[in-house]
């Protein structure tokens, strides 16, 4: 009688489960842009940068003004990186939850920059948090904010 309960439970919940849609795993989104984006600056490719945001997106960077559209975005990294090789992006202590079509991240940074005109590299530590959403069939950044750390 026992295994006839636990049959006829697992057969309503499959029963519920047809037909409907599958859900992504919390953070398979924003972590795969987080890794695009990676991939994208040690490559020092601008216009793969610029293609994790969407056309509508704001980015805040440490010591800088609001960028908003991707116009902007793409003026925001254009300095850095025509400045910089960055030889390095490291993502530690990250976070990420998922509700709905939106999924968001947060987490420590560090990035390696090598001055492009000669001069020994520099590692910028900070924080960041996200928001991603699925725009065209992919997810791209609709917030992008990092800031310094503390002192270490």
């Amino acid at each position: 009688m026992r295994l006839a309960k636990q049959v006829l439970v697992w057969m309503v919940l499959a029963a519920t489960l047809v037909g409907r849609p599958a859900v992504a795993a919390p953070g398979q989104g924003a972590a795969a842009v987080d890794a695009e984006w990676k991939r994208a600056m040690e490559a020092g490719d601008l216009a793969a940068v610029v293609a994790c945001y969407g056309a509508d997106a704001t980015l805040w960077l440490p010591g800088a003004a609001e960028a908003h559209g991707r116009a902007a975005i793409r003026e925001a990294y254009r300095g850095l990186l025509d400045a910089n090789t960055v030889s390095d992006v490291t993502y530690t202590a990250t976070q990420y939850r998922s509700s709905g079509t939106l999924e968001a991240g947060a987490g420590d940074f560090s990035l390696t920059l090598t001055p492009r005109q000669g001069g020994a590299p520099t590692v910028l530590r900070g924080r960041f948090s996200t928001q991603v959403e699925k725009q065209g069939g992919r997810w791209v950044y609709v917030v992008d904010h990092a800031s310094t750390g503390p002192a270490q």
